[in-house]
């Protein structure tokens, strides 16, 4: 996995040291009271430390992956190869009567089973 230090710190690409060392120290703050605040804390100086060498030498920015800040900016705006237009497709069967019922029964089945996983993942059984 490679780490992003601008994504670690929680600033924007690009940002000064004065932004990363005030990020970096809001972040240490935290860490005082959680149980794995030691390893968080060395990503956090290994980030700092990182910010540092690419402001020293912006060429190792390269192989950092960038985020953009506004997400629709990686949608296209007209119709193309990576947004084809909507195509309504006909409908090849129908389902009458019985049919119908039956559908609707595997549906509602299908939708207990999946909120049940769901409802297990989250609660706990009170002790006995």
């Amino acid at each position: 996995m490679i780490k992003n230090p601008y994504v670690l710190l929680g600033i924007p690409f690009g940002s000064s040291r004065d932004l990363a060392q005030a990020a970096f120290a809001r972040r240490a703050r935290r860490l005082r009271r959680q149980p794995n605040g030691a390893q968080l804390l060395t990503d956090l100086t290994w980030a700092l430390n990182q910010i540092d060498e690419v402001l020293r030498d912006p060429s190792l920015a390269v192989s950092l992956y960038r985020v953009p800040a506004d997400p629709s900016a990686l949608v296209p705006e007209q119709p193309g190869l990576l947004n084809p237009p909507v195509e309504l497709l006909e409908p090849r069967y129908t389902l009458d009567g019985e049919a119908r019922l039956e559908a609707l029964r595997a549906v509602y089945r299908e939708a207990i089973e999946v909120m049940t996983d769901e409802l297990s993942n989250h609660v706990m059984l009170p002790g006995r």
